[in-house]
């Protein structure tokens, strides 16, 4: 398989938003660099994106769900994805029923680069009734 470039925009919920370049490679990130062609960034980037390989290849990260049982055991097992959505699900559920609102799950928003992805919990939110929602700047 060739080695192909893609841009990216980092991740982390900065207000710079940062270009990125990576080259792929068998499915795999290879390198990653800053892209010269971002206005705020200008091919560079923080300590932070600068360990983003060694995040990714980190032989420790986690990769699938886990559940640690019994709680604070440090005991992990793992989990399908199906169980852990229905276990979050259930868990707002809750929280709603207990504070009357969704405000204690959805209360971090309006910091940023408030971007699509960055937006989707305000959806998903909204999608499940009424929300309180903080205005203004966190500045």
């Amino acid at each position: 398989m060739a080695a192909k470039f893609y841009r990216h925009t980092c991740p982390r919920n900065c207000y710079s938003t940062c270009g990125l370049i990576s080259l792929v490679e068998g499915g795999k990130i290879k390198e990653l660099a800053g892209d010269p062609a971002h206005g705020y960034s200008r091919g560079h980037l923080c300590r932070f994106g600068y360990c983003y390989l060694d995040i990714f290849n980190h032989p420790d990260r986690v990769l699938y769900p886990l559940r640690q049982e019994p709680r604070g055991s440090g005991n992990w097992l793992r989990i399908g994805w199906d169980e852990v959505l229905t276990l979050i699900a259930g868990k707002m559920l809750e929280l709603k029923e207990r504070y009357g609102s969704f405000l204690p799950v959805f209360f971090y928003s309006y910091s940023g680069n408030i971007g699509l992805l960055h937006q989707a919990w305000n959806w998903l939110a909204r999608s499940l009734g009424e929300v309180t929602i903080a205005s203004g700047s966190l500045c």
